[in-house]
């Protein structure tokens, strides 16, 4: 009896994160990779669900408060925490990063096979924003990566999540290598 207990319930758990996966695919923001484990997918459904907070960051907008991505767009805001301070996330609190290699400015990620299965670029269109009067729209572009998918940058710096985020708020992938950072605002 156990046995299909344990059966059914990890059967319920396979459903929810390959309908999660599905619905995270359409919105635009997600991470994605065609070899992100179990638990990379999990984490990149989450960074897109609007359920997602934490007490550890503070979200700020013009108005105070957070205001969900309409279809097809992305939001980012000014966070603060208190290991990092200012950063962006975007509009459910999942940190970006920048990466030291990549040649600011070029339109060009040097992250690409492996090193995107744990740093996801951030996809989407820079004209597809919405963004709190913290930010200025004309700092953020986008340009498309050699796979064909466009990538989000900021100030020259191409965005990406890390994997190593598993809620929002986190901000483990900060001075990683000496390498990844959080974006300052």
């Amino acid at each position: 009896m156990n046995v299909k207990i344990i059966g059914g319930a990890i059967i319920v758990v396979l459903v929810i994160v390959v309908v999660a996966a599905f619905l995270s695919m359409g919105s635009g923001s997600a991470p994605s990779s065609s070899s992100l484990t179990t638990a990379q997918t999990t984490s990149s459904v989450l960074r897109n669900s609007t359920a997602q907070s934490s007490a550890s960051t503070t979200i700020s907008n013009s108005s105070g408060t957070n205001v969900s991505s309409s279809a097809g767009s992305y939001t980012f805001y000014a966070a603060s925490s208190p290991a990092v301070g200012s950063h962006i996330v975007n509009s459910t609190g999942w940190s970006v990063y920048m990466y030291k290699k990549d040649p600011v400015g070029t339109g060009n990620s040097s992250c690409y096979q492996e090193c995107a299965t744990i740093w996801h670029p951030v996809h989407g269109s820079a004209s597809a924003l919405v963004l709190p009067s913290s930010l200025n729209a004309s700092d953020f572009s986008s340009f498309a990566r050699t796979d064909g998918t466009e990538q989000l940058a900021y100030k020259g710096h191409p965005l990406y999540y890390y994997s190593g985020d598993t809620a929002a708020g986190q901000t483990n992938g900060e001075g990683i290598l000496g390498l990844w950072y959080v974006v300052p605002p």
